[in-house]
């Protein structure tokens, strides 16, 4: 177009690749030689030289056919669910698998494809014909290295961690994972947002000041895709508002053992 200069092109999002990420759920109290197991795991995805892992802590949740597991206000340490999200290619995370198997009992291990953007401040033409393998998918490489996986489905249900279910009149994030713990899923997690925004446009953030922001939630489900939507029947009458997604992932279960 006449008049208009083209701007060059900045290095920010380039460098496409499909991986996987890998997640990890377990609790605070899980242990490897007297640390915590969450330590463990995102320290030796460091040693391996993975391309990020993040720690979550959850606010409530229960894994297998563990206790349901809550905040409580007055004790300065309780049994929390953990999250660990690993994201790579398929075989680094094979070999990371490979390494930490042993010490993943009580835990529940979902792998999905994903996407990755990587971000570079700068970029020569040798950063440009450095592109990741583009993996076919995730069957090939991790299933190799764990048992037998389960054709899964994880569910996220994003809501305010003030809403409260119309008939109980319990907080909405609470009574999701009661009734996930009632019909025997796999596992459950609550996630708790720093910012965010709902239906009604309204950005909410924590601050010091704030008592009662309504702030995001996240409640995550896993188990066989069956037993997900007779979940998400069961559930419908309390989701007045809020957003659902289902996500494929291949599941495996370790309800006990290890070192």
């Amino acid at each position: 177009m006449a008049g208009v200069e083209r701007q060059p092109e900045t290095a920010g999002m380039r460098l496409q690749g499909e991986n996987v990420l890998c997640r990890v759920m377990l609790t605070n109290y899980q242990q490897h030689h007297h640390r915590p197991l969450y330590e463990v795991l995102l320290e030796r995805a460091w040693r391996q030289g993975l391309a990020g892992a993040t720690v979550f802590r959850g606010m409530a949740g229960f894994l297998l056919d563990g206790p349901l597991l809550f905040r409580k206000p007055f004790r300065p340490s309780n049994e929390m669910p953990m999250v660990i999200e690993v994201v790579e290619c398929a075989e680094a995370i094979a070999a990371w698998l490979t390494q930490v198997r042993p010490l993943l009992h009580r835990s529940l291990v979902t792998l999905e494809r994903a996407c990755v953007i990587y971000y570079r401040k700068s970029e020569s033409p040798q950063d440009l014909g450095r592109r990741p393998p583009k993996v076919n998918g995730i069957d090939k490489e991790v299933p190799l290295v764990m048992e037998l996986p389960e054709e899964g489905t994880l569910l996220r249900i994003f809501v305010g961690d003030c809403d409260r279910d119309p008939e109980s009149g319990q907080l909405l994030s609470e009574r999701l994972v009661r009734v996930a713990r009632e019909r025997g899923l796999a596992g459950a997690t609550v996630l708790r947002g720093q910012m965010g925004f709902g239906r009604h446009s309204v950005v909410r953030a924590a601050k010091m000041i704030d008592t009662s922001p309504n702030m995001p939630v996240v409640i995550e489900v896993v188990d066989d895709e069956s037993r997900i939507r007779e979940y998400l029947v069961a559930i419908d009458p309390m989701l007045t508002e809020g957003l659902v997604t289902l996500e494929k992932v291949h599941l495996y279960r370790h309800p006990g053992g290890g070192e």
